[in-house]
């Protein structure tokens, strides 16, 4: 297992793609907001993987 140092400049969200009910956890900088963040990730993973379906329903804390 991983051992995660805390950091208080951080904040974990959730990604839900596709519809699914199992979010992806990550953490992102505090100074971060997520309007605009959604369309961030799908423009990231369409010019990293343009052939990938995977898409962002929805960001949250």
């Amino acid at each position: 297992m991983k051992n995660i140092v805390f950091d208080p400049n951080t904040k974990l969200i959730a990604v839900y793609y596709n519809g699914g009910n199992h979010p992806h956890l990550i953490m992102i900088p505090a100074d971060v907001t997520l309007s605009g963040l959604k369309s961030q990730l799908n423009q990231i993973n369409l010019e990293l993987n343009y052939r990938d379906r995977l898409r962002v329903d929805g960001v949250e804390y």
